[in-house]
């Protein structure tokens, strides 16, 4: 098509929306990575703190674990070879 740009990756885009305390795994597919976006509340990934509007990358893991850490947590997640 004209004025289209293919992208020639294949990704997979998930939500999250959890109760705080909650604890929740992800397990790519082996070779892909995580980006984890919270779009609401505070999370925990790997030690790190995230807050509302901040980001993680996760490479190399065959699981990743997710906390939520509010009353309310709402999480994009897209999962790709990084």
């Amino acid at each position: 098509m004209a004025g289209t740009l293919p992208i020639g990756q294949t990704f997979k885009v998930s939500r999250l929306a959890s109760d705080g305390g909650r604890n929740h795994v992800y397990r790519p597919m082996a070779g892909n990575g995580l980006y984890a976006f919270v779009l609401e509340g505070e999370a925990e990934i790997a030690g790190n703190r995230l807050a509302r509007r901040d980001s993680i990358a996760q490479e190399g893991e065959a699981a990743v674990e997710i906390g939520a850490r509010s009353a309310a947590t709402d999480m994009l997640l897209v999962e790709t070879r990084l």
